[in-house]
């Protein structure tokens, strides 16, 4: 799902209600169209408009494990989709024709591209100028890493060669760990392009720099949890995490968000925004606040200034979803209740009654919650 862009988040919102009929284990969204990746190797192409799935592409008539991710490759217009098992399968645009009713359909050719099979976690495709590179979450602590620039421009593709592949290491001190997170961020201040890495079990984020695939930095949460808060449990691992506007997104099973710079690694803010559970938090997605049909994320000291008259800063957003919702209005009352104030010098308890037979947190983390937030200026939080 971090696949998704910002300019097709409403239509995930519709797509949940819309489409359950059908298993989509991922997405991503192309110029026109937005594509699911089914259980059944399936592709799925969906009409952002309508809602309507309006194309189906078996993508492998064989028995292949489990679908992992779906992305879209702008230079190329191809599609790549990658399974468990270490397959990848490249759809390809080739024409249009007709269908019986009169409507055009795009022709697509299916191949699968020759790289090495590994258990795999997670996949991210990161595209330069130059080169187009496909990243792959491996077991033991290890990313792989093959070049598919040559490949998906077509002029290997009769060798059927098998692609070579580089394996960076991420050890920590765990024996039997996997890389299960990855995500790519293009740096416009150190015009160089960035892959941020998680291994399970462990608490640090490594970043690596895409073109001499060496690392160049790292943050542990335990230890920014720690220093953005001390009084709080910091023991912890990673669910997700997202590079949006220069700032790294990691979600934790405390329910918490730590914001960090992406470039620095330096941690800014943390959000204690859901509750710890089973199902922590799933995604960390952008939002573009000016899309939305009301100004609920418009700050007041922007209140009746023109959106066009607006910097582009004051309608950047963030939206975090998870198991569980902390409510900061309830948790201040529970803490005030719980202290004590001097009067007339002598230490009384707040005579706040507001105990109930059903506690609202109970309620609160059965059900997964989506909230919004305006994702700026981090350092006041």
């Amino acid at each position: 799902m971090n696949s998704l862009s910002e300019n097709h988040f409403s239509f995930f919102l519709s797509f949940l209600q819309f489409v359950k009929h059908l298993t989509v284990s991922a997405l991503c969204s192309s110029d026109q169209y937005v594509w699911g990746l089914g259980n059944n190797q399936v592709a799925y192409i969906f009409s952002p408009e309508t809602l309507l799935c309006i194309q189906q592409i078996l993508l492998a008539p064989g028995a292949v494990t489990s679908p992992l991710n779906i992305h879209y490759l702008n230079r190329t217009k191809q599609i790549l989709a990658t399974f468990t098992d270490g397959t990848v399968i490249v759809c390809q645009s080739e024409q249009s024709v007709p269908d019986v009713t009169g409507t055009e359909k795009d022709q697509y050719k299916v191949f699968t591209l020759p790289v090495p099979m590994n258990n795999t976690f997670c996949s991210i495709v990161v595209e330069t100028r130059n080169s187009c590179q496909l990243w792959r979450g491996y077991n033991d602590s290890e990313i792989g890493i093959c070049d598919i620039t040559s490949v998906l421009h077509g002029l290997k593709l009769i060798e059927r060669k098998e692609i070579e592949e580089n394996l960076l290491d991420c050890t920590n001190n765990y024996s039997r760990a996997g890389c299960y997170l990855l995500t790519s961020w293009s740096s416009v201040l150190a015009n160089t392009h960035y892959v941020f890495s998680y291994v399970y079990p462990g608490t640090t984020i490594m970043r690596w720099n895409v073109f001499t695939q060496l690392e160049e930095s790292s943050l542990d949460c335990h230890a920014a949890i720690d220093a953005l808060s001390p009084s709080k449990e910091s023991s912890c691992q990673v669910t997700t995490m997202n590079v949006i506007n220069s700032h790294l997104y990691i979600g934790t099973t405390l329910g918490v968000v730590i914001i960090a710079e992406a470039l620095t690694m330096v941690p800014l803010a943390m959000l204690n925004c859901h509750k710890s559970s089973e199902f922590y938090i799933k995604s960390i997605l952008p939002l573009q606040c000016e899309a939305w049909p009301t100004d609920v994320c418009t700050p007041a000291s922007t209140a009746g200034v023109p959106r066009s008259a607006q910097s582009s800063r004051d309608q950047r957003g963030i939206v975090t979803i998870g198991r569980g919702y902390v409510d900061p209005f309830r948790d201040l009352v529970e803490r005030l209740k719980r202290s004590y104030i001097p009067h007339s010098g002598t230490p009384v308890k707040v005579p706040l009654n507001l105990d109930s037979p059903s506690k609202p947190e109970d309620l609160y983390k059965r059900h997964a919650f989506l909230l919004t937030w305006i994702a700026e200026d981090w350092l006041n939080y």
